[in-house]
């Protein structure tokens, strides 16, 4: 799947109208310059997932609130 991240070089845009992939582009850079990995899991025409995982140098200190607020965003914190 990783392979289709690029830029879409395509004359007729009619595949995608709203946009040219550059997105899943920059943000796969963006991740891979931090050191992390993405990945995702999809079933078609059910969901997309994509998991980003960057490794942190040091200990994360969160309020109750901020946490909350970040589960409500699906993100999640794994110790490794």
């Amino acid at each position: 799947m990783f392979q289709l991240f690029g830029k879409v070089m395509q004359k007729n845009k009619s595949i995608n109208k709203e946009g040219i992939g550059l997105g899943l582009y920059i943000t796969k850079n963006l991740v891979a310059g931090l050191g992390g990995v993405i990945s995702l899991e999809s079933i078609e025409g059910s969901y997309t997932k994509f998991t980003i995982t960057l490794p942190v140098s040091r200990k994360i200190h969160l309020k109750s609130s901020q946490l909350k607020s970040l589960k409500k965003r699906d993100v999640t914190f794994k110790a490794i």
